[in-house]
């Protein structure tokens, strides 16, 4: 399995619906695709 780094690009679109959402929410989806960029792994 490759351990490179991942590039996460956000949309405008994925930008506004994460604004949208209630700061709880937001801060849990942004930390687990923070987590992507390190290759994909646990219960994401």
């Amino acid at each position: 399995m490759s351990k490179g780094r991942y590039k996460i690009e956000y949309t405008s679109v994925a930008l506004e619906d994460l604004r949208s959402l209630p700061a709880r929410e937001a801060g849990q989806i942004l930390r687990k695709v923070l987590r992507l960029e390190h290759g994909l792994h646990g219960n994401i």
